[in-house]
């Protein structure tokens, strides 16, 4: 967004605020985490000196260890989050998949809580993009959010009229001949709105055509569809 006068003050106020709440946020919940890794350390050590016999020594570290791994997991959710926190110019470089694996992880939760299967297939080798990959990010972002949005309104829609709907989203990653795209298709079950419109929020479809407006400047073309968003680069 380059023209500031554009904005609304309650979108100035957002824009400001936004990253400040974020990186708090992050830093937060940064210290318990290493509170807990270091109590865990502390803890295997003990277990090793007690003299335990060896079923009880395993039962306690297998216990420790499962802390350690959702620990870890944390902890890489904290870091990816705190990669939004500043909005500096990012002069690296960053490829469509590198893209998806990084937002993926910080958004597959939220499908996994909704009973949302994500299926995810590769094709190709990916190449760096002329494009500031936190932009980048921040489209994959979007078009993923859109999409359990989307799956979200059909499931009500079904249960409204008592018909069963599987709840899917399918993603192709593909790489071939200079062209790098993102496919993102969803079950669009077997009821249809009257009025042939989706019901998501507001916010979700504004992103989309904000993301839509500024990788038109970057050589790239995003379309939405009722059944599934492409995003192609040449």
């Amino acid at each position: 967004m380059t023209d500031l006068t554009k904005l609304s003050d309650e979108e100035l106020l957002l824009c400001t605020t936004f990253p400040e709440l974020l990186g708090g946020l992050a830093h937060e919940v940064a210290q318990p985490l290493n509170a807990i890794s270091l109590t865990c350390e502390v803890f295997s050590i003990k277990v090793q000196r007690l003299g335990l016999n060896e079923a009880d020594a395993k039962f306690f570290q297998d216990k420790l260890s499962n802390i350690r791994n959702q620990v870890k997991r944390a902890s890489d959710t904290v870091n990816g989050v705190r990669r939004y926190t500043s909005w500096p110019k990012d002069s690296s470089k960053s490829d469509l998949e590198s893209s998806f694996n990084r937002i993926s992880s910080l958004l597959r939760q939220q499908f996994i809580s909704r009973g949302i299967e994500l299926n995810v297939v590769t094709r190709g080798t990916f190449q760096p993009l002329d494009l500031d990959p936190i932009l980048l990010d921040l489209t994959v972002a979007q078009c993923l959010v859109f999409s359990r949005h989307r799956v979200e309104s059909l499931e009500s829609l079904h249960k409204e009229e008592g018909v069963s709907y599987s709840k899917g989203v399918e993603v192709l990653l593909h790489s071939a001949s200079g062209e790098n795209s993102m496919f993102i298709k969803w079950n669009l079950g077997t009821v249809v709105r009257n009025d042939g419109e989706q019901d998501v929020p507001t916010s979700s479809i504004v992103g989309l055509e904000a993301s839509k407006t500024l990788l038109g400047r970057f050589g790239g073309n995003l379309e939405i569809h009722p059944e599934h968003i492409s995003l192609n680069f040449r």
